[in-house]
């Protein structure tokens, strides 16, 4: 029910700013490029056409964002990025386009800490602002894995990661 009332006051609040820059005589208006099997959301959910996405002009708490694809074979796949607070602001410039800061390429980061003779390897996905991203198949995450393999092929040994 709370996310029902919130989406109706941003609806409410963009109309307002909509027709408060329509009323001055001079419509402050931006687009956002969206890949169309993109959503994002600013406190209200955009979907990517392919079209730009036409938004009053101003900036925007970026909250979270999903891409949703099938594979050659049929099977979907997710991805979705939550994004920090420090960086959470898209601005949309009147008359102009602008770029969505998040999505592809994502950063696979490798982290391996060696106490005593023990190596601990922690992984994790980043997007473009550092933002957390967890990619799913089938609705369900899969683990990484993690092959090591010395130069001569001696020891070749493929880990999954576990989480939690």
């Amino acid at each position: 029910m709370r996310k029902h009332i919130e989406v109706v006051i941003v609806f409410t609040l963009l109309t307002v700013v909509a027709w408060s820059a329509i009323a001055s005589g001079e419509p402050e208006f931006g687009t956002v490029r969206l890949p169309k099997d993109m959503t994002i959301k600013i406190r209200c959910s955009i979907a990517g056409t392919g079209e730009p996405a036409v938004l009053p002009s101003g900036g925007y708490n970026l909250c979270d964002w999903s891409i949703s694809r099938t594979d050659k074979d049929g099977i979907p796949w997710t991805c979705e990025g939550s994004v920090p607070d420090a960086q959470n602001v898209l601005e949309v410039v009147k008359e102009r386009e602008t770029e969505l800061p998040v999505g592809e390429p994502l950063v696979s980061v490798l982290t391996a800490v060696k106490r005593g003779s023990q190596v601990t390897f922690s992984h994790r996905l980043l997007g473009r602002l550092g933002e957390t991203v967890q990619i799913e198949r089938e609705g369900k995450q899969l683990p990484p894995k993690l092959r090591i393999r010395n130069a001569d092929g001696s020891y070749d040994q493929s880990l999954t990661f576990g989480y939690g």
